[in-house]
């Protein structure tokens, strides 16, 4: 279940591209908190607390902000990176009431990947994410998904997926999440999609 994780951050009154440079160089970032029941907040955010918590609880974690005294209940909707995809560079949060359902999307985790490679197999994940409505009190960090008593040829569907109670999966029920396929056959699929994305380039 979601875990309450409380976060500092101040209101931020100057925008614009060299004011978020000077809050980077601080060791802060730009964001924004929104929401249906209140008024867009520009705000700028501790960039280690957040990284922690993001490394910690994941991008689910349901949020308390506190925002200059006042306290608000918040998820990550997104978190903007640089060109190299390293350095946070701008964080979006959205105000959410404890007692109306969101919809998010979670991450899929997999377990029992080793057990499957002694069998001479690799697991083609086909999606790493399922789009799920629940309270928030109820979102999970991660969707886990347990392989080891999978055979080669066999695959996963959405529909095919446990998840926790008070969790409802709106994704495609039809869509393959993961399939088990042979070493040698899922390192030539691999390659073959490789020179296709080369050819089209």
């Amino acid at each position: 279940m979601a875990e309450r994780i409380a976060l500092a951050i101040e209101k931020r009154q100057e925008t614009g591209s060299r004011a978020a440079g000077r809050l980077r160089r601080s060791s802060m970032i730009p964001g924004v908190v929104y929401g249906k029941s209140i008024a867009p907040i520009n705000v700028k955010v501790p960039v280690k607390e957040l990284r922690e918590i993001i490394s910690k609880h994941g991008r689910n974690a349901v949020l308390n902000l506190n925002i200059d005294g006042q306290t608000l209940a918040a998820v990550i909707k997104d978190v903007q990176h640089d060109l190299m995809g390293t350095q946070y560079e701008h964080v979006d949060f959205q105000h959410i009431l404890m007692n109306e359902v969101i919809k998010t999307k979670v991450p899929i985790r997999i377990q029992g990947e080793g057990l499957i490679e002694s069998k001479g197999g690799l697991v083609m994940l086909q999606l790493d994410e399922l789009d799920v409505e629940c309270l928030p009190d109820s979102l999970p960090e991660a969707i886990e998904i347990d392989v080891s008593d999978m055979e080669i040829g066999q695959s996963l569907k959405v529909a095919d997926i446990n998840v926790p109670e008070n969790v409802h999966v709106i994704s495609n029920p039809d869509e393959v999440v993961l399939a088990v396929m042979e070493t040698k056959s899922a390192i030539q699929e691999i390659e073959d999609e490789g020179n296709n994305e080369q050819e089209q380039s």
